[in-house]
């Protein structure tokens, strides 16, 4: 779990079994799913959200904006958009840019490199949103 960076560092508990445990775990909502399919889109939410946690944007630093996904994180980034069954450029809009609503009409707003890497800690509900689209 040292690969995601939302769950590297965590503790190492004495008596604990992460592999039985999350096997204990997936019986558990296989029963409670009873449907192969729920399961599957269930991990693979799961594993996008991971995903995300590793991926760092760029911007341009004249107009303090988001411009695209860092070279080295890419790979993190295409893998949760198809476990999220998104397009990549969706994903990238919903997590970079925002929709505010004046007098009727929509202003996209691009959001700064900070206010995007605050998103996931702040923000989990926009991504479930439209993970279940």
């Amino acid at each position: 779990m040292d690969s995601y960076n939302y769950t590297a560092g965590t503790s190492i508990v004495d008596g604990i079994d992460d592999r039985q445990d999350y096997s204990v775990m997936s019986t558990c909502l296989k029963d409670i799913c009873q449907d192969e399919d729920l399961f599957l889109n269930i991990v693979q939410m799961l594993a996008g959200i991971l995903h995300i946690g590793n991926v760092n944007f760029v911007g341009n630093a004249e107009e303090d904006q988001v411009s695209g996904v860092d070279d080295t994180c890419r790979q993190h980034f295409d893998a949760a958009a198809e476990l999220l069954g998104l397009d990549a450029d969706d994903l990238f809009n919903t997590l970079t840019k925002q929709n505010m609503y004046v007098n009727n009409s929509v202003i996209v707003k691009v959001q700064n490199i900070s206010q995007v890497r605050m998103m996931p800690f702040n923000s989990y509900d926009i991504l479930l949103r439209v993970a279940y689209l």
